[in-house]
């Protein structure tokens, strides 16, 4: 991760590493993605995983542009409003997705409904106010002369917020879900247990990245885009 002192140019870097490992990802599991989505009937289920795993090429690439290819500061607070719109639909969607699954594992019960929907209305609120009052406190450094990208000079404090309130989410979504499994033990199968066992590994995995976004973002007071994690 980069700490905010660090060049453009050297944040266009690791944008691009980024880019290539989705890239690679990409092609990996692109012969999966084609038998089990494209060729199947289209549902909502279907349109949340399309844009999931396509919304992180947009920002990222966004993202490269604001290290490349920005020379005034006005055209770096409309790209950087783009980009964080994108960057927190994104955080977003991603959310919604685990609590649909979560939902689902629990087969609709109410109270998991209500606690997954006080949940994502908690999360709403502190991407709305990182949209609609955080972007008012970001100030950047104008761009020297034969040089390229945007140093935000001034950020928001929302930001920790905003990877405390998912870290909140995603140990709820952990919690109810170890409750669930162990619930369920004497009597699933074998694909039901790889199911609750793939699920808390990439629980878990986020869990390890939003940690460590809301220290970098406690310690340096960084903004989104200048923590290289994502949640």
């Amino acid at each position: 991760m980069y700490r905010g002192d660090d060049s453009p140019s050297g944040k266009g870097y690791v944008f691009a590493a980024t880019l290539t490992v989705l890239t690679y990802d990409y092609l990996c599991t692109l012969e999966r993605e084609v038998a089990h989505i494209w060729t199947r009937p289209w549902s909502f289920g279907t349109c949340l995983f399309l844009l999931n795993r396509y919304l992180p090429f947009v920002d990222t690439v966004m993202a490269l542009r604001l290290t490349r290819a920005v020379t005034t500061p006005e055209i770096c607070r409309v790209q950087h409003i783009i980009f964080i719109s994108i960057l927190t639909g994104g955080i977003l969607l991603s959310e919604v997705i685990l609590m649909l699954r979560t939902y689902a594992i629990w087969n609709g019960n109410r109270l998991v409904l209500g606690i997954l929907c006080g949940l994502g209305f908690a999360l709403c609120a502190v991407l709305v106010a990182l949209l609609r009052v955080g972007e008012g406190t970001f100030q950047f450094e104008p761009v020297l002369e034969y040089r390229y990208g945007c140093n935000i000079q001034v950020g928001s404090g929302l930001t920790t917020l905003l990877y405390v309130m998912i870290l909140f989410s995603e140990t709820a979504i952990v919690i109810l879900t170890m409750i669930k499994a162990i619930q369920d033990r004497p009597h699933r199968s074998s694909w039901v247990s790889r199911l609750y066992k793939d699920g808390l590994l990439f629980y878990l995995y986020m869990l390890a990245i939003t940690i460590a976004n809301v220290v970098v973002s406690s310690l340096g007071k960084l903004p989104a885009e200048k923590n290289m994690l994502s949640g």
